[in-house]
């Protein structure tokens, strides 16, 4: 029943304005009544039931597990869900039941697809849906690359989990904000992101304790302002978006030059605007600030070729530069931040660890160690590399072929972190060969072959033991006698301490190729542990089975001493001891 609400501009179309959309279609009417010719309200839908939530059938909605009560999320609320997301054939692109932590978005902020923010906007709490949204509802044309083809229709398993309004902004009454004028876009500042704020703010008894001046106040939101509701507020509104905002404040104190008043604090607050900064990598090395946002929503991916207009902090002037990423032909540092940029985006790119200022040939010479770097970036162009699914067969088995080879070179230069990178995006080319011919499956097959080979080999040098095993399984399932695979599983095996599975592997191996004498040296050094685990055995447990077996025996000589009756007691005593001793055997 609020689906018509999730359309856009309910209010004003009745006379209730906005709110309830019950009396919303009541006043158009839709209300079973309430308005003339009005119409009884859909029954309501069952377990199983597949019904449109959009009138051209972009969003379809089947019901899988009822909820409770009838209220519905509004616009504005800040809703909590588990999801699994598939791909119409099956496949399972993404899922936070798998990740085990819910989900958050705001409803009607643009957030997430339009499927999402009109679908989940119909549900109730604890209901379970199925949510099948056309690729105008989803991703477009374009997709998100790599796990969304183009134009796909996508289905989501969605559970709504809870909701709160966002005017309750801590869930605890300490911040409520009321929007008085509505702001622009969607995005709202996280929390490293630097914020402009006007605002006044007055105490309990309406004086004014601060205030901003028209110019505003820039301050990053995780380090807050005056006081913490501020920087709350400010992190639920958009640019230009005013409010009223209630705080119930700590008490009495001195901020600065500002005194602070016990008491609740009223606070008239308006977001001028916000610079994104990014953490590009987790350790906070490399920082991203957005100072002119880009266009579109393309980005550039490995192997682009990428233009980019740079100033070094402090200096005049910008240097025109192109690159291919991925190829260690920029700072790395550099490039990360570059890579999650926009075509036209202007940022202030700080890289400040000294592992992302390789390779050296690219280090600034002038750079003192341990002083960050500071540029301001502009990506003026770049053009991707084709991805899988834009290449016909005979492409994709050309590009699995190049990215093999330069894995192989990089291995050959001993930087397997890079190769093992090479590999993973062969094996993506020709990973789903299903409608790949007779011959083109046999090259495929061949290639992977390869490709996994090396991949083990590469895990077994960065001592990842487990994926040397998994990558060595997918080689022995296309081909069961590779002499490689079943060494390199067994060599993997053995660092895992699983001996007579090494030894197997081994053992197989000189079956294929009696002459192999690496796997006759590795299969003497496993003998060799296992036989010298077996003496640390005896010497643990030896002493143990003897005493054992001494007490048994003086319990049986104590017995016989004691008559019948002892007799049948030391019955239990002697198949105690004949099953300790079958176990140690």
């Amino acid at each position: 029943l609020d689906m018509a609400s999730l359309m856009g501009g309910m209010g004003g179309m009745g006379g209730t304005g906005g709110g309830d959309p019950m009396a919303q279609l009541g006043s158009m009417g839709m209300g079973g009544g309430a308005g003339a010719g009005g119409m009884p309200p859909p029954p309501a839908q069952k377990v199983g039931e597949e019904r449109n939530v959009t009138e051209d059938g972009g969003i379809k909605k089947k019901l899988l597990a009822a909820g409770e009560g009838y209220d519905h999320p509004e616009a504005g609320d800040e809703v909590s869900v588990h999801y699994t997301g598939r791909l119409t054939d099956g496949t399972k692109f993404d899922s936070s039941v798998d990740r085990g932590t819910p989900f958050t978005f705001t409803i009607g902020q643009g957030q997430v697809i339009k499927g999402w923010d009109q679908g989940v906007a119909t549900m109730i709490k604890g209901e379970k849906a199925l949510l099948t949204c056309t690729s105008e509802y989803a991703y477009g044309k374009a997709g998100s690359p790599p796990t969304i083809p183009a134009d796909a229709t996508l289905e989501f398993e969605v559970e709504l989990l809870s909701w709160k309004s966002v005017s309750d902004i801590n869930g605890d009454g300490s911040v409520i904000k009321k929007r008085l004028t509505e702001g622009s876009g969607w995005e709202k500042p996280k929390d490293m992101d630097e914020v402009t704020l006007r605002y006044t703010l007055c105490g309990a008894d309406g004086a004014e304790v601060a205030a901003s001046g028209d110019e505003g106040v820039e301050f990053a939101l995780s380090e807050g302002h005056l006081v913490a509701g501020l920087a709350s507020a400010a992190a639920n509104m958009q640019v230009g978006e005013k409010a009223r905002v209630t705080l119930r404040d700590d008490g009495a104190r001195a901020v600065g030059d500002v005194q602070v008043p016990a008491g609740e604090l009223t606070a008239e607050v308006e977001l001028v605007g916000f610079k994104a900064v990014t953490k590009v990598t987790p350790d906070g090395g490399v920082l991203r600030k957005t100072l002119k946002e880009g266009e579109g929503y393309e980005r550039p991916n490995d192997g682009a070729t990428v233009k980019v207009s740079l100033k070094r902090a402090g200096e005049d002037g910008a240097t025109e530069v192109e690159w291919r990423t991925d190829e260690e032909e920029a700072l790395d540092g550099l490039e990360r931040a570059v890579m999650g940029m926009k075509k036209g985006e202007t940022c202030l790119i700080t890289v400040s660890g000294e592992q992302y200022l390789l390779p050296a040939a690219h280090r600034p010479a002038e750079l003192a160690e341990g002083e960050a770097l500071v540029y301001e970036a502009t990506l003026t162009d770049f053009t991707k590399e084709k991805e899988t699914w834009e290449l016909d067969t005979a492409g994709k088995l050309e590009m699995a072929e190049s990215k093999k080879a330069a894995g192989n070179e990089l291995f050959k230069a001993g930087k397997m972190e890079r190769a093992l990178k090479r590999y993973e995006k062969a094996a993506q080319f020709i990973e789903y060969d299903t409608q790949f011919g007779a011959d083109e499956k046999a090259a495929a097959s061949k290639i992977k072959v390869s490709i996994f080979g090396n991949r083990a080999a590469v895990a077994l040098k960065l001592q990842q033991w487990a994926n040397a095993i998994t990558d060595c399984e997918k080689v022995l399932a296309i081909d069961a006698l590779h002499v490689k695979a079943h060494f390199r599983r067994g060599t993997a095996r053995a660092a895992l301490g699983d001996h007579d599975a090494a030894l197997a592997d081994f053992k197989k191996v000189l079956e294929l190729d009696p002459t192999n004498r690496d796997a006759r040296a590795q299969y003497k050094r496993v003998r060799a542990k296992v036989a010298e685990q077996d003496r640390k055995d005896m010497r643990t447990f030896g002493g143990m089975f003897e005493k054992m077996a001494a007490e048994d025996a003086t319990k049986i000589e104590e017995s016989q001493s004691g008559g019948e009756a002892a007799e049948a007691d030391a019955a239990v005593p002697e198949e105690m001891a004949e099953a300790d001793a079958d176990e140690a055997a």
